[in-house]
């Protein structure tokens, strides 16, 4: 399911599709399950069908949320590589696996179930706390839902973790495993250290250039001078397009207008409700309303608690049901009103409270507005554009005249390595799709016609490479200022670790540490260190202070390739089981709750049948490309 509609789940099942179910994937391995058959699909799980559309949807949607996590776009073989492509896999196949085990066992959930799960989603809460039914269709328009479609998703997940809970929901690991885990997870150690770096080598005597020359031959290939090549980049993103387009003042005040509520509070109104069985049932009590009865009398008759009516102070998009938002919000305060025949029953609403809406002014957010519309309409032009690169690549134009003739900018790299540097070693300013630009235009040619790199919904970018400068040997002089200051540093590290390696040598010996840096001027660190949870030291360091026995010393890394860690493990701490049992019980017997539901989905999906159309998904993941 889409990540960001799984976010607000509370339990752990729902947590537990976004990684773990590829387990079971795994398990039924690929040798024998490989197969080719229809091109529309993708797999078939016993009688269910994965289309191609619906795996590449999910598996584009998953490629932009990581790009977005890691700040940079995420190139086919860097998606490989994270096993994105498995992962997405694996767990459409096991949700195929667990739709088909629920429809045997007859699974089912009630409408008014549904509704409080969804209610009760998080992501579907507004800046009051309160399910809000304008960022409700927001969310489910952002990633490709109707209302019906994701009401029919969350009857199958809901479904889905019956099964899950069913399976693994009783796990208890065993006392000994907590025991142990609670000792390695949390035992302290508290250690007193001194951070060596560059100071500490003292001077270092400059070298002969017989010394660096002897030291540049012994390691010439270091120092070669990389292939350089030089690119032309022709960018189609909504960011290089959303500034050039021009949104009048009308359609910003409409917009303004339509969605009022998204730059305010909106009204709200605090309801009671009571749903009935039938029609008749909800006339009857609207007519003993009417003959002075209370909206209480009424709900005390049918054993509902005060908490039971009560919908708290809801705007009219937090309101499911758009019929009983539109009775309710058509009362006066105080007013019940009369039967309303609702998606999922028969209801009576009263209004309690009435609060009237408060709008953040125009001119305060027409700006906002017109950047947002400027987005919006680059996204929808964004193919329309493409087609028009596209004509124009086929008539044999070059990037530099497509650019100029349709008035798209056009940069032009003079010289960078694979790595994203030019020749003086810094990085090349940054472009729109550079990281995945750079493997492509390295594996292209002098005036190819290459494929653009798609960066999701966000555009396209074009290349074209222009010129290659091959990699060639360095002589001395040209790599004379890079091999002085390896040499340097190799000499700077190398006279800190052996007086780190000092240091620790007497501390062994009973010294101590204070007295032993006093002379050099440098301070003594203390810090209690966790396996897991550590900030102070690196996690060398960390890893060094554990494998040594309290009272004794070790020499770790520091914080970079220069620099040392004098380290004395004063003593260890390992806290009462009771303070962590609890939490150590809880996470073990959710790793327990994932294991034997992979277990489980492997055996299920061995008796359903697997099949996976390796081609398709080799194209879709862009394994055909050479990428």
């Amino acid at each position: 399911m889409l990540q960001t509609l799984r976010k607000g789940a509370a339990s752990w099942v729902a947590k537990l599709f976004l990684g773990l179910l590829v387990i079971s994937f795994a398990v039924w391995g690929i040798g024998d399950t490989f197969r080719g058959f229809g091109q529309n699909h993708l797999a078939t799980v016993g009688a269910t069908e994965i289309s191609i559309e619906s795996f590449r949807q999910l598996y584009n949607q998953r490629l932009q949320n990581l790009s977005r996590q890691l700040g940079r776009p995420v190139a086919p073989d860097q998606a490989r590589a994270f096993g994105l492509d498995r992962q997405m896999l694996g767990e459409m196949v096991a949700e195929a696996a667990l739709d088909e085990s629920a429809s045997r066992l007859g699974l089912g959930i009630s409408d008014d179930e549904l509704i409080r799960r969804i209610h009760d989603n998080p992501a579907f809460r507004g800046t009051n706390g309160q399910f809000d039914r304008s960022q409700f269709e927001q969310l489910l328009r952002a990633n490709g839902f109707s209302e019906s479609s994701f009401i029919a998703s969350e009857r199958k997940l809901a479904k889905r973790q019956q099964i899950a809970r069913a399976v693994g929901d009783t796990a208890e690991p065993p006392q000994a495993l907590v025991s142990l885990v609670g000792i390695y997870q949390n035992e302290t150690r508290k250690v007193e250290f001194v951070a060596l770096g560059r100071a500490a080598a003292g001077d270092i005597a400059a070298p002969s250039d017989d010394v660096l020359r002897s030291y540049f031959e012994e390691r010439k290939a270091a120092f070669r001078a990389p292939e350089y090549r030089k690119i032309a980049v022709l960018p189609v993103t909504v960011d290089t397009l959303a500034p050039w387009i021009e949104i009048k003042d009308d359609d910003i005040r409409a917009y303004y207008d339509t969605h009022r509520d998204a730059f305010g509070s909106p009204e709200r109104r605090t309801l009671q409700q009571i749903v009935f069985p039938t029609a008749e049932d909800a006339k009857d009590a609207a007519d003993k309303i009417a003959a002075g009865a209370s909206f209480e009398d009424i709900a005390a008759a049918r054993d509902l608690k005060p908490a039971d009516i009560d919908l708290g102070a809801v705007s009219r998009a937090g309101i499911l049901d758009p019929v009983v938002a539109e009775a309710a919000f058509s009362l006066a305060e105080g007013a019940a009103s009369p039967p309303i025949a609702g998606r999922f029953g028969h209801v009576l609403v009263r209004v309690l409270k009435i609060e009237p809406e408060q709008s953040r002014p125009f001119d305060q957010i027409a700006d906002q507005i017109r950047r947002q519309l400027a987005t919006d309409r680059a996204k929808r032009d964004l193919l329309d554009r493409h087609d028009k690169v596209e004509d124009e690549r086929a008539a044999g134009q070059t990037l530099a005249e497509v650019g100029a003739k349709l008035a798209l900018p056009i940069e032009t790299i003079e010289a960078v390595d694979r790595s994203g540097r030019d020749p003086d070693g810094a990085q090349v300013p940054a472009f729109p799709g550079k990281d995945e630009l750079l493997p492509a235009a390295f594996k292209s040619d002098i005036r190819v016609e290459n494929d653009p790199v798609q960066l999701g919904l966000n555009g396209f970018v074009w290349y074209e490479v222009l010129g290659v400068t091959k990699a060639r040997e360095r002589t001395f002089e040209e790599a004379r200022n890079q091999v002085l200051a390896r040499w340097q540093e190799e000499q700077v590290a190398e006279k800190v670790t052996a007086k780190a390696d000092a240091l620790v040598n007497r501390l062994k010996a009973g010294d101590q540490l204070a007295a032993l840096v006093q002379a050099d001027g440098l301070s003594v660190s203390t810090a209690e260190v966790r396996r897991t949870t550590t900030k102070e030291l690196p996690e060398a360091a960390v890893a060094a202070a554990f494998a040594t026995a309290p009272g004794s010393a070790v020499a770790a890394p520091g914080e970079d390739a220069t620099s040392r860690l004098a380290i004395r493990v004063v003593d260890s701490q390992v806290p009462a089981p009771g303070k962590t049992a609890d939490k150590v019980k809880t996470d073990l017997a959710r790793a327990i709750e994932d294991d034997l539901l992979g277990q489980y989905l492997a055996r299920l999906e061995g008796e359903l049948g697997v099949s996976v159309n390796q081609r398709a998904l080799d194209q879709i993941t862009g394994r055909d490309s050479g990428s």
